[in-house]
């Protein structure tokens, strides 16, 4: 077996500060010291780190440890310190600390930072705030906000640098309210958004603009300028929509059908400005200004104007953090190479995420982060030894077998988190890589010499009707892939020991193929018998469950009954229903086959098992009012029946009174203490989310 040279571990710097690093941000969900205590820790660490170069222990060999033990420990501190150090909500004057229960009549002046987001009803903007006016005064704040501003009288939308009165009805995000329902919430506060508000007509104004120019304002006015080209010389539509996802990473003209055929055939990192368009552009940048080398005295203008380029790029893509990741990946690469030194991708890999993570410690928990390093980790590790499992004679052969190398490498190192996040895993990845990868190559150099070229009217004219048909045939092919029988393997659930036990066994097997471990072989197989016991211990639970969920959705009454890997459902109606409660749920729970449930309204009375649950609605509430002793394991009241608690207790006999969405928060918090007072016990998804009863 071909084996490669172990490297020394003192030409990876970077790779050692880095492991540290991730296990600080990582113990910092469990236990997170504050910065002044990590502060004194740490000088602490250099203190005995000093201590010991002066003390007899340095020429003991079995003290030898020590030093790397405290630089490791301080690395580990900082970053376990580093996201409260970062995090803007824990500034004095941040606006979550000015919120209350009940919002009085105060105004914000606010500071739109991103592009307004058309939606359905509303238009999505991130603001930064400013000053809160209040009775006694006008007080500095910080702090970003999402705001949702009602689009019926919306002529022009907010731009980058706008100013804005707006109403201070700022609340903290909602949690999920439902079992396996996307936690909102919590992505918002990994980009320090910690409040957020719906703004009616007359609850924001206009207020000028604000003087000051930054330069993401200027970098989101290029990318504006710039798409309006596109769109000029590709047509309105899918067209001119792909080209600004794939130069800019901007999807609003893009069909979300569409945007669901490059998912589903495993190209969606195309419409996703990333490592692979920044690498595509320094490939082009240093072909560009290659003969410069030639010229003696011009030697050193080539690097730095490939860095320029870079960065350029970066700033007209409106500086988003996939291509800052990339740009600052290349330009360490650009410079390793200028100082003569060996550029160890593993080193630079690792110095680029020490930097940014450094500076940005939320990036940590992005998803597009995560897997654009792991990609990138993936090709460098594999790639070179899967082309090697096979040498085509033919020219052809050989770049297509050279292009799924790279696309199997990289999916191989990013499927687990693909699994762990979006459930699904695309079977023809490698077919429309074949695709997109050459294509992409060609479509982001012309739509870059498109806009280059824009004043010359002719010229851009024909160029963008080639670019045109170039991308009506790629979306076409995308959406044939995606037709293809068996194009996504949807369905997966994977706990977090399950994720990390596939990675063990992802870098097991490939340690033992690429460098001969033997020990990678015995990891690989060890992870994948604990793999499998997790996986069937997991079908076991399934097969054994029993429960019964009352649902959350306002103005509904959904609720549903699982027995083993069979779901039953009743209340489904709306079309998003089936995508927002349903599948998570069912995807959670394991459930395979899915029918609806009959229930019989007249009197309400259902029985699951050995449980009862009696259903009282406005229609058929009367029936407590009664003279007959009644026993039922639970009571459930939707659509606001009219309660007359006086002797409902010696006739209701019950575990407890659940309170659904269909009943309105203000009828809840009138009819809970009612009930309390009369002796029952009383549940609300208002309060608890979704409410989960073991049959």
């Amino acid at each position: 077996m071909h084996t490669l040279q172990p490297f020394d571990w003192r030409e990876v710097p970077f790779v050692r500060l880095l492991l540290p690093l991730l296990l600080g941000f990582i113990s910092s969900d469990w236990q997170a010291f504050n910065p002044e205590q990590a502060t004194a820790c740490i000088l602490f660490c250099i203190l005995l780190q000093q201590l010991y170069q002066r003390s007899a222990l340095r020429s003991r060999w079995r003290w030898r440890y020590v030093p790397g033990l405290l630089f490791f420990t301080a690395i580990l501190l900082l970053g376990n310190s580093l996201p409260a150090w970062r995090d803007s909500g824990k500034r004095p004057d941040h606006i979550r600390h000015f919120i209350r229960d009940d919002p009085p009549q105060e105004w914000l002046l606010v500071r739109a930072t991103e592009p307004a987001e058309q939606k359905r009803k509303s238009v999505k903007l991130i603001a930064e705030t400013r000053w809160l006016k209040h009775a006694n005064g006008i007080s500095n704040v910080s702090g970003q906000v999402l705001l949702y501003l009602k689009a019926d009288s919306l002529t022009i939308l907010p731009e980058p640098g706008d100013l804005l009165w707006i109403q201070n009805l700022l609340q903290p995000p909602q949690q999920p309210m439902n079992p396996g329902a996307f936690d909102y919430r919590r992505y918002l506060y990994q980009q320090q958004l910690y409040l957020q508000a719906y703004l009616p007509e007359g609850s924001w104004r206009l207020a000028g603009r604000d003087k000051s120019v930054r330069l993401k304002d200027m970098a989101l006015q290029l990318r504006s300028r710039a798409i309006r080209e596109l769109q000029l010389y590709l047509g309105k539509g899918p067209e001119s929509g792909l080209a600004a996802a794939l130069i800019f990473g901007y999807r609003g003209e893009l069909p979300p059908e569409l945007v669901q055929a490059y998912a589903n055939s495993g190209a969606i990192h195309v419409l996703a400005v990333s490592g692979l368009h920044t690498g595509i552009l320094y490939m082009l940048l240093q072909l560009v200004f290659k003969p410069l080398r030639r010229i003696r005295r011009f030697r050193w203008l080539p690097p730095i104007l490939v860095i320029a380029g870079l960065w350029g790029y970066a700033l007209v893509a409106g500086l988003p953090p996939s291509v800052n990741r990339a740009a600052t990946m290349c330009s360490m690469m650009v410079i390793a190479g200028e100082l003569r030194r060996k550029t160890l991708v593993y080193n630079t890999l690792a110095a680029t995420a020490f930097v940014l993570l450094i500076l940005v410690p939320g990036w940590l928990s992005h998803v597009g982060f995560q897997l654009s390093f792991l990609a990138v980790l993936g090709i460098v590790f594999l790639q070179k030894r899967l082309a090697q499992l096979w040498v085509p004679r033919n020219k052809i052969l050989d770049y297509l077998w050279q292009l799924s190398a790279v696309s199997i490498a990289a999916q191989l190192f990013t499927m687990p988190l693909g699994l762990y996040y979006f459930h699904q895993f695309p079977t023809y990845f490698w077919l429309s890589n074949w695709l997109v990868i050459p294509l992409a190559t060609v479509l982001l150099g012309g739509g870059l010499l498109l806009l280059v070229i824009s004043p010359w009217h002719l010229g851009a004219k024909w160029l963008g009707i080639g670019l045109h048909w170039l991308i009506y045939w790629q979306n076409k092919l995308i959406q044939e892939i995606d037709s293809l029988p068996g194009a996504v393997w949807s369905g997966w659930w994977l706990s977090p020991w399950a994720l990390f036990l596939l990675f063990m066994v992802i870098t097991g097997f490939g340690l033992w193929l690429v460098v001969a471990k033997k020990w990678g072989l015995q990891v690989g197989l060890a992870a994948g018998v604990l793999l499998c016991l997790v996986a069937a211990h997991q079908q076991w639970k399934w097969g054994q469950q029993r429960q019964f969920t009352l649902y959350h959705l306002p103005k509904r009454t959904v609720f549903s009954v699982f027995e083993g890997r069979n779901g039953r459902w009743f209340g489904l109606k709306q079309a998003d229903d089936a995508r927002f409660l349903q599948q998570p749920h069912a995807l959670l729970a394991g459930i395979q086959n899915n029918g609806l449930l009959v229930v019989d309204s007249s009197r309400g009375l259902l029985q699951f098992g050995h449980v009862k649950i009696w259903a009282i609605n406005r229609f058929n509430s009367h029936f407590l009012q009664y003279d007959i002793p009644f026993k039922t394991d639970f009571v459930l009241l939707s659509q606001q029946p009219r309660i007359d608690t006086s002797g409902l207790k010696e006739r209701l006999h019950t575990k407890a009174i659940l309170l659904d969405g269909s009943n309105s928060r203000y009828y809840c918090n009138k009819t809970v203490p009612m009930l309390q007072a009369a002796g029952f016990r009383v549940r609300t998804t208002w309060n608890e989310g979704a409410i989960i009863l073991p049959l």
